[in-house]
């Protein structure tokens, strides 16, 4: 670790998140910075009664993405038993409307309610102010060219692909 890194890190006081020796590694990066988000977005959330995988439900419907209740855990990548009890969660919240679809009894379809709506409307303010926050460090002409490149790695499907793939190993 550079004199100069450790110098910097504590006079905003703090350690740095991860030790200069394990920044070789993007994996060992995004691991990190990916469990310090989800520790600052449950966080942020929990003034709204929600944790992370809630509020990927409620934008998820909000988007469109998809109303069966397993077809919104797979494309979250939420397995079933968890997905279950997030969804019953929302529905105690009064957040989301969960019922069974008609064209295929053994499932259901989940609907987003007005206040679900209006949640989720608070909690992406919230995420906004905590994006800021993530980013501070990094100057704003690099923010933009950071956020696309994230956004390709979740998006063009390699990534994910190789994450199903291990999944799969590993359930079995």
């Amino acid at each position: 670790m550079a004199v100069t890194e450790t110098a910097s890190a504590h006079e905003h006081g703090s350690p740095p998140l991860l030790p200069e020796c394990l920044t070789e590694h993007t994996s060992c990066v995004i691991a990190k910075i990916g469990q310090a988000a989800a520790r600052l977005i449950d966080a942020e959330l929990e003034a709204l009664g929600l944790r992370t995988r809630h509020y990927q439900v409620l934008k998820a419907l909000a988007a469109g993405t998809t109303t069966s209740q397993q077809a919104l855990g797979s494309a979250l990548r939420i397995d079933g038993a968890t997905m279950v009890s997030t969804i019953d969660d929302l529905e105690a919240a009064r957040l989301v409307r969960r019922q069974r679809n008609d064209k295929d009894r053994r499932s259901y379809t989940v609907a987003l309610t007005r206040a679900g709506r209006a949640t989720l409307a608070q909690a992406d303010r919230l995420l906004e102010r905590l994006d800021e926050a993530l980013l501070a460090d990094v100057p704003g002409e690099e923010q933009e060219p950071l956020q696309r490149s994230l956004r390709r790695l979740v998006r063009d499907g390699g990534l994910a692909r190789t994450v199903d793939e291990a999944r799969a190993r590993s359930a079995r």
